[in-house]
């Protein structure tokens, strides 16, 4: 009887352990699932927030390009509206010069008694068509430059 019952303990003690071993496979198996769940998790987040990150940063690269061509084309207008200030300075000084040059040349005439004046108002309409066809002009360039401006921004 007695070896019977050793016989039942060892076959019983087999058994538990077993059956340890076994839960113990599954919990190392539970723990390894878990584990790469949670792995995956993380690269997932990570990835997420990597992406959100680039979309900012990209945002933010496209918005201080355009701000750089605003500066650039303001640059442009104001050192054109300067060239351009300083080209009709020089036209209007030189008109001037020309209007009493010619003014003084038609006084000069009728002392000598040689010529009829020109009438003043002929002379200033001719400077005035001038001065609006110069202005027309500038304008023109101006907005060549900030259409040629514009589709360099969308390009």
């Amino acid at each position: 009887k007695k070896n019977l019952n050793i016989d039942i303990l060892k076959k019983m003690t087999k058994l538990s352990a077993i059956e340890i071993e076994e839960r113990e496979k599954k919990e190392r198996a539970r723990a390894l699932r878990e584990e790469r769940r949670s792995t995956m998790k993380q690269n997932r987040d990570f990835l997420k927030t990597w992406e959100e990150e680039g979309k900012k940063k990209h945002r933010e690269a496209l918005k201080k390009r355009r701000q750089n061509k605003k500066v650039e084309l303001q640059y442009e207008k104001t050192m054109y509206e300067r060239k351009q200030a300083r080209k009709n300075y020089k036209i209007q000084r030189e008109r001037d010069e020309l209007h009493n040059s010619i003014a003084q040349f038609q006084k000069n005439l009728e002392r000598q008694g040689k010529s009829k004046p020109l009438a003043a108002e002929t002379i200033r309409e001719e400077l005035h068509k001038d001065r609006k066809t110069k202005k027309r002009e500038a304008k023109q360039y101006i907005k060549t430059i900030q259409n040629k401006k514009a589709k360099d921004m969308v390009a």
